[in-house]
């Protein structure tokens, strides 16, 4: 759900400018550019709330680290999709890709940790800090 509302977010915004709608706009040149700043915008905006939110109303201190946490295995889901779509929009796009597709194996990386969160139930303790608040 979070990869297909961004992508479609996304690709109305680089509709919008490959159709002429924002000609003066300053990235009109790149539209996968600048229709990646809106979904990207509203990702960080989601998480950020949600991690602190949860980060600040943390279990009581004799849950051990390694067990299940609901809020981290959320905010897993939420990152796998958010990530997911960030491979999907910066891949076609050089400018996103970074120099020597370092923004692609960051991204990949960054999957493949929330991957290890969701199905695994690793680290879901820090998720919500690492997935939200930094």
């Amino acid at each position: 759900v979070v990869c297909a509302s961004l992508t479609i977010i996304h690709a109305l915004g680089t509709c919008t400018l490959k159709t002429g709608g924002c000609a003066k706009f300053p990235l009109a040149e790149d539209p996968m550019l600048a229709g990646h700043f809106l979904p990207q915008l509203l990702g960080f905006v989601m998480f950020a709330v949600y991690g602190t939110q949860v980060w600040l109303g943390q279990p009581p201190a004799e849950e051990p680290i390694g067990a299940y946490y609901f809020p981290g295995e959320v905010q897993a889901c939420f990152m796998v999709g958010f990530q997911l779509y960030e491979l999907a929009a910066t891949v076609p796009s050089k400018r996103l890709r970074g120099p020597a597709n370092t923004l692609v194996a960051h991204h990949v990386i960054t999957l493949l940790l929330a991957l290890l969160a969701y199905n695994y139930q690793a680290y879901q303790h820090f998720g919500p800090f690492f997935f939200g608040i930094s």
